[in-house]
C-alpha cells in the first residue's frame, strides 16, 4: 500500500516509517524537518503541496503524526496550532 505519513520527522514519524516499510508498504513522509524518514520537505498547512504529494506518490491510506502540541505553545502563536492542527488536517482528508 502506498501511505503518506506526516510528521515523518518527529519521534511518532521515525518509528511508523521503517515499520511500514519492513512491511512492504512504499512510504512517503511529509514534514517541516528534513530527515532520512522524510521524502517531502513542507507542511501540511499548504494545500497545494499537499494535493501533489498525494497525487504524485499515488497515496492509497494517510498516517498524520504532524501536529503541535504542549511543548509548542512556548515557540509558536494560537493561529499556527489552528493552521497545524485544524486546516492542514482539512487539507489531509479533502486531498
Amino acid at each position: 500500500m502506498r501511505v503518506l505519513v506526516t510528521g515523518s520527522s518527529g519521534w511518532l514519524g521515525q518509528t511508523l516509517v521503517p515499520l511500514l516499510e519492513a512491511d512492504g508498504h512504499a512510504v512517503t513522509g511529509l514534514d517541516l524537518v528534513p530527515a532520512p524518514t522524510t521524502r517531502v520537505t513542507g507542511s501540511i498547512t499548504d494545500r497545494p503541496l499537499v494535493l501533489r504529494t498525494m497525487a504524485e506518490a499515488g497515496i492509497e491510506a494517510v498516517i498524520h503524526a504532524a501536529t503541535l502540541h504542549k511543548p509548542h505553545v512556548a515557540t509558536h502563536s494560537q493561529s499556527d496550532f489552528t493552521a497545524v492542527n485544524v486546516q492542514g488536517t482539512l487539507n489531509l482528508l479533502e486531498a
